[in-house]
């Protein structure tokens, strides 16, 4: 399990075997706010390239809620 903070956001990547590949869940935390959580939509045939994908996949979750936000539109 690893941590990451991005944009006032604590991203947690929880990788597991599958197989003989990886897949890797990520969980989005922001102080006060529900908590989302997902995996990208394939496996890997590395663990450290499952982190980075569901890293880049929750990463790009948050910058679309900021980008919502900025045009108006509620999330």
């Amino acid at each position: 399990m690893s941590l990451h903070d991005y944009k006032g956001h604590h991203i947690t990547l929880i990788p597991s075997p599958e197989g003989s590949m990886w897949a890797c869940q990520y969980v989005i935390r922001q102080p006060g706010k529900t908590e989302v959580d997902g995996f990208p939509d394939r496996t890997y045939f590395s663990r450290e390239e499952a982190e980075s994908a569901a890293l880049a996949r929750a990463k790009w979750l948050i910058d679309e809620s900021h980008t919502n936000k900025d045009r108006g539109v509620k999330t």
